[in-house]
């Protein structure tokens, strides 16, 4: 769950950190009123997403009358592909200096991660790679929590001031505690200004809370909805899983299990990155969940191609089937659609799509499909799988997005040229012991 920032900055209050007074409004009236009694102000967007200063949303001004205007702009449209409904008008503070502080989950520590910085007011990124000298990072136990001693000597190794080594150091022992206390995976202070009184004072905040643990945060899981746009309460109401990329990105991926579809996205983003608009997990209740799927992409104003994986397990391949083509008739999707469907049941999947494919061409819709077995010379629509069952849907959605598919494995991964034919040759030693005749035959053509 992401928090806005008004609740983030509500919990910081909570654990000793200065925030700037402010006021969420909903109209641009109240917000020259605001602006009026706090003087210099500073307007901001309200909707969870990052980098809102980069896309216009965050701007300054001491003037009511333009304080107006422009939350009566902010309020007027949308904004990262969201309907701004809400604008937080906060006093706006003059820095001597900016500092950043973050608790967040290391994956290779399997723990949390605090990371501070003397350079606040930019990126992660830019801290790592520009900024090398003043980040400091250390991993600490989730049970004992982050201690005084040693968050003020990270500060001192990170460049603060020494006034502020130990005012800093406390702030970053208690963000820990928070971090703790609330079951986050991300806390982020981004910047801790130096106010021109040497006053501490969090101005951004960013918080997300994990999802599992709201049952003891009753107080957030009840407004967890007011943060949700239009499609992640879709995905929600259904009971998918679902992930926001990018509102503009061109590709949506769609697959019963967050493996196989982050495959699919790793091959994807190692050629474009940020192409991908949102993943979809449909788990294995994927009956009726394919006409979800595209009115989900209809959501997104560039989508120009839909990838739907399918392997294995529980669900029967006609059941996928006839979901698939129900789904299709269903929505009408304007953007070609690419299914890979493999695992049991493929065999009456592949009979389902030879009766059915007529109709769904009758109605303008752009359809392919591939799975372990198909030969590609099933129906029009069909193409050939084995060992390309994701590599080559892959290749098709990138190039219905209007890209060029070039594989670019990353510098760490060994080229091995033989592990492909190697992978070839055990799908062909494998469908020779499938007990149907029809697969015995089949691996005589690979």
């Amino acid at each position: 769950m992401f928090l806005t920032e008004p609740q983030a900055k509500s919990i910081l209050s909570e654990y000793g950190f200065t925030i700037p007074e402010a006021q969420v409004i909903h109209d641009p009236e109240t917000a020259e009123q605001v602006a009026n009694k706090l003087g210099n102000v500073t307007l901001k967007v309200l909707i969870p997403a990052w980098g809102r200063g980069k896309k216009g949303g965050v701007k300054h001004t001491a003037d009511p009358q333009q304080a107006r205007e422009i939350a009566q702009q902010f309020l007027a449209g949308e904004f990262d592909g969201r309907s701004v409904q809400d604008v937080l008008v906060e006093q706006f503070i003059t820095l001597e200096r900016e500092y950043y502080l973050s608790i967040t989950n290391s994956r290779s520590t399997r723990g949390p991660v605090a990371i501070i910085s003397s350079k606040g007011g930019v990126d992660v990124e830019e801290l790592v790679q520009g900024y090398s000298q003043s980040v400091v990072q250390e991993s600490f136990s989730i049970r004992r929590g982050l201690p005084a001693y040693k968050a003020r000597d990270m500060a001192r190794r990170a460049g603060v001031e020494r006034s502020q080594l130990r005012n800093v150091g406390q702030l970053l022992s208690q963000l820990a505690k928070l971090y703790q206390d609330y079951d986050a995976e991300l806390v982020e202070i981004n910047p801790l200004g130096v106010s021109k009184d040497g006053k501490l004072v969090a101005l951004d905040c960013k918080m997300i809370i994990d999802d599992n643990s709201l049952y003891r945060h009753r107080d957030l899981a009840s407004a967890s909805a007011e943060v949700l746009n239009e499609r992640q309460l879709f995905a929600k109401e259904r009971g998918f899983g679902y992930v926001e990329f990018n509102y503009f990105g061109e590709i949506a991926c769609a697959a019963t299990g967050a493996g196989l579809g982050l495959t699919a996205m790793d091959l994807i983003n190692d050629i474009y990155p940020g192409i991908v608009a949102f993943f979809l997990d449909v788990g294995g209740r994927f009956v009726g969940s394919t006409g979800d799927v595209i009115k989900l992409a209809q959501m997104f104003p560039n989508i120009k191609a839909i990838l739907v994986n399918r392997y294995g397990g529980f669900g029967r391949g006609q059941v996928i089937a006839e979901s698939m083509i129900q789904g299709l008739l269903d929505a009408k999707p304007k953007v070609p659609v690419m299914l890979s469907l493999s695992g049991s049941g493929e065999k009456a999947a592949i009979e389902y799509f030879k009766e059915m494919e007529a109709k769904v061409l009758e109605a303008g819709i752009t359809f392919e499909w591939t799975s372990h077995v198909a030969t590609g010379t099933e129906t029009s629509c069909s193409r050939r799988g084995d060992v390309d069952v994701i590599e080559y849907p892959v290749r098709r959605v990138v190039e219905w997005a209007g890209h060029e598919y070039k594989r670019r494995p990353p510098d760490w991964l060994p080229q091995r040229q033989d592990w492909e034919q190697t992978t070839r040759n055990l799908v062909t030693e494998a469908m020779k012991k499938r007990p149907e005749k029809e697969y015995r035959e089949l691996s005589k053509t690979r």
